[in-house]
């Protein structure tokens, strides 16, 4: 064996199977070339199924015509200028077809094997021609002691190559031999003659460069080594000069409609712009389709994602960068979770969330929340959030951010507007705080916010509702934690619970006391039974009656007391909640609009039991209260409300005055 050290010029002995090994090894282009190639192969379809029968030109050998062969040897047709029978020129067309397909696929063993099957060994040993020829003895990486292996490859391939061109270029034969012989000496032609799509007619071109690439490039490399061979031959081999892009742009202008319509093909754009490494184009063109609204289908979306994830998994793009093709990248990856949230696959959405920048993150996965309305389903779809490491702390919040963001409406002093559907979603948005207690005080503040909405829209059931959905001990909880923004929050809290009681005890109050029980006719005439009837209603009636007043006056106590008490809050009532809150803030100013919405109603209200249950003395504290210099409650009320309350003071100073000779109730 002969060495690097046997050689004085540094020139050692490489077979054209080694220099073929190497070249697959370090050329990067050579070998991308192969890659495509051999992938178009792995995905091709079987152009033709057939049974094969042992091919032996039967109807040629019994004719006998002028116009057909005398002579069955393989270049009979070619020779001597004939055809064959029409019936085994259909047998030979389908054997081609199939060795064609076989090829096609990149199974050259299984073509073989068909060459066989038909009985033509020959044929067989024709495809294997193109072989790179090495031989243990002369190949300087195996040592002398280890020569089992026979020869291998062909050291006339390139004789081989050219009489396999040759063939492929005689117009005489099938059309499909010559693609066969044209496939295996990189002529592109009778390849795309037969090729029917726009994967043949890549695969074709491919082929023919990768071909022409091998031959040009081991030529060079046989001339730097001892061991060479006769390379004249490559001179008249077909020089393939198309480049990768001009493969693609010339399939998109294909005189052949099919292949120039399949080219326009969006999945077969993407392979191209995969092909041409142009990843940012790609990405680019991928994202304008998504924003037409007859591309959004979901395959595609689905494929464009993936493929997204995947160059996210080698790198590409950096995800450091701000570019446009990172923002395509990233509009992809949202349009497809917004597909996975319209066709119900919420289980996914977490997980594709995830591979967007943590500042899409948390409004993307909100968005998201902001649609589920079951709260297994949300309590669900949080614990998703947190396995795959999202913001859920943020996440949570955007979502009820989301739900209980609401457009301003016409503030009214009824109290008796009905909640609207997504009033009731806004309230059960607090859920998403509820299933982690670090996230009760947000619960708190958006519960307080909520209320002070509904108050000022007179939607008070929106309160009942609230408190129904809050933890029942949040406020014992919360009540542990100095903060003082928690126990600001805990105070509005318990106003707005107070003034939901006071309201409570009002109605149900106004319901009892409107069922007044009815007294019984007196009877129409002066029978006995008539009379001891109406003794029997009317002992009857008087013992509803005095139950009635029991539990009005029981009612009635209860409701002034609550009013009373709302009324009497140390501070005032929802006064003072936050001394360094500024008045111009938009919580103080709501507040405030809340006090005089409500507070005046309140005072109304408590007149009103007050004296229809007969304490026309006690309803006199309201109007010490609306005086008092301390709160100033007079200013909560218009010049018209405080007329009316005066005169309602004077009813009662008036009717305790019937009844006894203190007017104002001094003596009491």
């Amino acid at each position: 064996m002969t060495t690097d050290d046997d050689n004085a010029d540094g020139v050692i002995y490489r077979t054209p199977g080694e220099i073929s090994s190497q070249l697959m090894q370090r050329d990067v282009e050579l070998r991308q070339n192969e890659i495509v190639t051999r992938w178009l192969e792995e995905t091709a379809e079987m152009g033709i199924e057939m049974t094969l029968e042992r091919f032996n030109y039967v109807a040629t050998k019994t004719t006998g015509q002028a116009k057909t062969v005398s002579e069955f040897d393989p270049d009979s047709t070619s020779r001597q200028k004939k055809q064959l029978h029409p019936q085994d020129a259909e047998h030979e067309d389908r054997l081609f077809r199939q060795i064609w397909s076989l090829i096609r696929c990149g199974n050259t063993q299984e073509a073989q094997e068909v060459c066989r099957e038909c009985g033509q060994y020959w044929r067989g040993a024709s495809l294997i021609g193109g072989e790179p020829y090495q031989h243990p003895l002369l190949m300087s990486h195996i040592p002398m002691g280890n020569m089992e292996d026979a020869a291998q490859g062909n050291p006339h391939r390139l004789a081989w190559k050219f009489a396999a061109y040759r063939l492929s270029q005689e117009k005489s034969i099938n059309s499909y031999e010559r693609a066969i012989y044209a496939s295996l000496s990189g002529n592109v032609d009778p390849m795309l003659d037969v090729g029917t799509s726009w994967e043949d007619h890549l695969w074709a071109n491919f082929k023919a460069l990768y071909t022409s690439k091998l031959e040009t490039k081991m030529k060079e490399e046989s001339a730097k080594h001892l061991f060479s061979v006769n390379t004249s031959l490559a001179t008249f081999l077909p020089k393939f000069l198309k480049t990768e892009e001009g493969i693609i742009a010339e399939l998109k202008t294909s005189p052949n409609i099919t292949v120039r319509q399949e080219a326009a093909d969006k999945y077969r754009v993407i392979q191209s712009h995969i092909i041409l490494a142009t990843l940012n184009n790609l990405f680019l063109e991928i994202n304008q389709w998504i924003h037409s609204s007859s591309q959004r289908k979901g395959p595609l979306l689905r494929f464009a994602a993936h493929l997204v994830l995947f160059y996210y998994g080698q790198g590409l793009p950096s995800n450091s960068e701000h570019t446009p093709v990172l923002h395509a990248c990233q509009n992809i990856l949202s349009a497809y979770i917004r597909h996975l949230v319209t066709t119900h696959q919420g289980n996914l959405v977490a997980l594709y969330v995830a591979h967007l920048p943590s500042s899409l993150q948390v409004d993307e996965y909100a968005r998201f929340l902001q649609g589920i309305k079951e709260k297994s389903q949300r309590e669900k779809y949080i614990q998703a959030a947190e396995r795959m490491g999202l913001d859920t702390q943020e996440i949570t919040k955007r979502t009820v951010q989301l739900i209980t963001e609401m457009p301003q409406e016409v503030a009214s002093r009824s109290v008796t507007s009905q909640l609207s559907d997504t009033d009731r979603d806004r309230i059960r948005g607090i859920e998403f705080f509820s299933f982690d207690q670090n996230h009760w005080q947000d619960a708190l503040l958006h519960a307080n916010a909520l209320s002070r909405a509904f108050l000022l829209t007179g939607k008070l059931e929106g309160l009942v509702e609230i408190s129904r959905i809050l933890p029942l001990d949040i406020v014992e909880y919360l009540g542990h934690t100095p903060s003082p923004l928690t126990k600001n929050a805990i105070k509005e809290h318990l106003c707005y619970q107070n003034y939901m009681e006071a309201h409570n005890y009002a109605s149900l109050w106004q319901q009892h006391h409107q069922n007044l029980p009815k007294q019984p006719a007196p009877p129409s005439g002066n029978k006995y039974s008539q009379e001891l009837f109406y003794a029997t209603k009317k002992k009857q009636y008087e013992d509803e009656l005095e139950k009635w007043r029991q539990v009005d006056d029981d009612l009635s106590f209860k409701a002034a007391q609550s009013i009373l008490d709302l009324l009497k809050t140390q501070g005032g009532w929802l006064v003072n909640l936050d001394s360094e809150e500024p008045s111009s803030s938009e919580d103080f100013l709501q507040r405030d609009q809340i006090r005089r919405r409500c507070l005046p109603n309140l005072f109304f209200l408590a007149h009103t039991i007050l004296y229809e249950s007969g304490r026309f003395a006690d309803s006199f504290e309201l109007a010490t209260l609306i005086a008092d210099e301390g709160q100033k409650m007079y200013t909560l009320f218009t010049g018209t409300e405080l007329k009316q309350f005066l005169h309602l003071i004077e009813q009662s100073s008036l009717a305790n005055l019937a009844e006894s000779s203190d007017p104002f109730g001094l003596e009491q």
